[in-house]
């Protein structure tokens, strides 16, 4: 079976009965953490090469 996407998850989120709203911010900051994780990270390894680097073709 497939991963849900994200708004797999968001859509079977609304479709929860919602007991409190701290719940449901703490499900959307769950959501964004993982959604923003990847391009954290992404971003993070670019910016680790040293600039003389970024003249060099990669070997």
């Amino acid at each position: 079976m497939a991963a849900p996407t994200p708004s797999d998850l968001i859509e079977s989120a609304r479709a929860q009965p919602v007991p409190s709203p701290s719940r449901t911010n703490l499900l959307l900051e769950a959501i964004a953490v993982a959604l923003a994780t990847p391009t954290t990270r992404a971003r993070a390894s670019t910016q680790s090469r040293k600039p003389e680097d970024a003249t060099k073709p990669d070997a």
